[in-house]
């Protein structure tokens, strides 16, 4: 009797140990599981970096370009043609200041010299201190904005 009863302690203690065993490994292969996934959501973010970088590259050469062929400095902010809006005109948004290009994906902000946003499409070119564009790039859910700014006109 008391053997029985030894091989049948025996036995539940082996399937005690053999549930601990199978429990660390599926710990283990869903801890490696998770971080497979962010490894692989955080390098979708970093190859979307440099182009969001160049889209916000391209969106300044874009205006300055705009800027460069207006016929003077003194010519409207709406009468360059950058934005989507009446006419391809610079079509603001008049709460935020922002003027949208969609190709590529570029938001403008066209700034005093004290890095105030210029809400009224009626300023000059001449009263632009800097430009900040923002480069967006998406890829799935994944999403990656880079800003620049650029200083146009310096004061002595």
């Amino acid at each position: 009797m008391l053997n029985m009863l030894k091989n049948s302690c025996e036995k539940g203690s082996a399937l005690v140990f053999a549930m601990i065993l199978i429990a660390n490994a599926m710990i283990v292969v869903s801890s490696i599981v998770f971080l497979a996934t962010i490894q692989n959501r955080s390098s979708s973010v970093l190859s979307l970096t440099p182009v969001a970088f160049q889209q916000a590259d391209s969106g300044v050469e874009h205006v300055l370009k705009e800027i460069s062929d207006a016929a003077s400095f003194t010519a409207k902010i709406n009468d360059l043609n950058l934005c989507t809006g009446n006419g391809g005109g610079y079509d603001v948004n008049s709460s935020s200041g922002k003027c949208a290009i969609n190709n590529p994906k570029v938001d403008v902000y066209f700034l005093d010299s004290d890095d105030i946003v210029l809400i009224s499409s009626g300023f000059t070119i001449d009263e632009v201190g800097s430009l900040k564009v923002i480069g967006e790039a998406k890829k799935g859910s994944n999403r990656v904005s880079r800003a620049l700014q650029v200083s146009l006109f310096s004061t002595p």
